[in-house]
């Protein structure tokens, strides 16, 4: 049944444009989800550890009484190391697993009001700016608006959950992720160089922006053979390849630097300072924090692997979904496809490497994973759009493309059966799927509900749990 025509439409007013409206829900939902946590945590009348306790008794000299109640809460596991070390420093060799750019930033800002508080006053405003950059990283993509506010929604409502509210490093390296991302599609010389800056900085961060470096060497070296062929002029060539060289190794400086610090200040004396490459963090996040390659493929791990497998299948199913679509046989999307290979490495190392449970909230800076999510969604919303009008009077509808979707008229395709065109930046007009067929009302899984339920649960029930210092972490 189609709609009622508006009698008399709307005035045409600049303030109520696509994206301010956007640009509203996205800062209302994000608001509501940050309320929600906090609520949940306020009820933790008790912890399992009393660390947190300690270190604010230690501190309470130093300003660290300001709104304890709230603070407390959300001082927990990693966070207690954030905030120690914005207060004085590296101390401890294990310390040096945790970003000092972001300790850092904390220590600097923290002028007059405690540490735990203003990590979690720029972890909140991090995540705010993230949210509102993949919106638009989203779009310079060319994703549909629609897919570009889920996207953001989703990731308002992800569940790393209060890992995005609290002092730790998720927030600030999503947005310097997406930041550095949106510069990375303007495809000029001065946003290729502040990408790499940013990125550099987020190697300081979280130890995983190195990888950043490779958009550079697909943008460097891979992308012209796509896009100029072999037969290109040598000066032009090595030209192109120093100057991405260079922005590569600006990504790699911040997170070198670090280990440079480390060098200086311990070696000789120590083990890992007779190494090949002799790197502090390969030899913390091994002696110290048990991390490497299969260590956690044993049966104590189970659960761990079971909290993270909802994320981990999302992520697995995104990168399959983008890479059989960035490499369709009629052309390569040269944009898409440094975005799927980043997020399948992170993945196998995941699988292989880290601790399996934190997925769930490294994921946040993993795009992929949410448009694919916010393409589940958004088709499952159309569907039941499609049953509840199309089925009424036994006809099909025509729907739009969620991915990367462009207006084509049904003139493309006339007396055809309901498919989805999608026309790409060539002019080509493809095929993209059917919809509307072998389909009835209730039939199947709406795995769009399925995986907003999954978001808000999972972030709701870690919120009761990650405020009484109990696991996952």
């Amino acid at each position: 049944m189609m709609p009622k025509p508006a009698l008399r439409p709307p005035p045409p007013s600049s303030s109520q444009s696509p994206l301010l409206r956007d640009y509203a829900t996205i800062f209302t939902v994000w608001a509501l989800q940050k309320l929600v946590i906090l609520a949940l945590s306020l009820t933790a009348n008790y912890s399992y550890d009393t660390s947190t306790t300690i270190l604010f008794d230690t501190n309470s000299a130093n300003d660290w009484s300001h709104l304890r109640w709230l603070t407390e809460r959300y001082t927990r596991w990693d966070t207690l190391y954030f905030t120690e070390l914005s207060r004085r420093g590296n101390v401890w060799e294990q310390e040096w697993a945790f970003g000092r750019g972001w300790w850092r930033l904390v220590g600097v800002v923290a002028e007059g009001i405690s540490p735990p508080l203003t990590g979690i006053l720029l972890s909140h405003l991090s995540h705010l700016g993230a949210v509102f950059m993949l919106h638009n990283l989203t779009q310079s993509l060319q994703f549909s608006q629609q897919q570009a506010l889920l996207t953001s929604l989703l990731h308002a409502l992800s569940p790393a959950g209060i890992f995005l509210a609290a002092g730790y490093t998720e927030s600030l390296f999503a947005f310097l992720s997406f930041a550095g991302m949106l510069l990375y599609t303007k495809r000029t010389w001065w946003a290729d160089f502040l990408a790499a800056v940013v990125w550099g900085y987020s190697g300081t961060v979280r130890s995983t922006g190195i990888f950043y470096a490779g958009f550079w060497a697909w943008k460097g070296v891979v992308e012209p053979v796509f896009t100029l062929g072999l037969g290109q002029k040598g000066g032009l060539v090595l030209g192109r390849v120093v100057w991405y060289a260079l922005l590569g190794i600006i990504v790699l400086a911040g997170f070198g630097w670090t280990q440079w610090e480390a060098y200086q200040t311990y070696c000789p004396g120590r083990p890992w300072c007779d190494e090949r490459l002799p790197m502090i963090y390969n030899f913390v996040q091994s002696h110290y924090w048990d991390v490497g390659f299969l260590r956690y493929w044993t049966l104590n791990q189970v659960p761990m692997w079971i909290l993270a497998g909802p994320m981990l299948v999302l992520s697995a199913l995104s990168t399959m979904y983008y890479a059989k679509y960035a490499t369709r046989k009629v052309e390569v999307d040269l944009e898409l496809v440094p975005f799927v290979v980043l997020q399948a490495f992170l993945i196998l190392a995941a699988v292989t490497t880290m601790h399996v449970q934190i997925w769930t909230r490294v994921s946040s800076a993993s795009i992929p994973t949410y448009w694919y999510a916010a393409d589940v969604v958004l088709k499952s919303l159309r569907r039941e759009v499609h049953d509840d009008q199309g089925s009424v009077e036994g006809k099909r509808t025509r729907s739009r493309p969620v991915v990367r979707e462009r207006h084509v008229t049904d003139e493309l395709k006339p007396d055809s059966k309901p498919e989805v065109y999608r026309r790409t930046r060539s002019g080509h007009v493809g095929r993209r799927e059917l919809v509307g067929e072998k389909r009835g009302r209730g039939q199947g899984v709406n795995w769009g509900k399925v995986i907003v339920g999954f978001f808000v649960g999972y972030s709701w029930v870690q919120a009761l749990l990650y405020s009484r210092f109990l696991p996952p972490a």
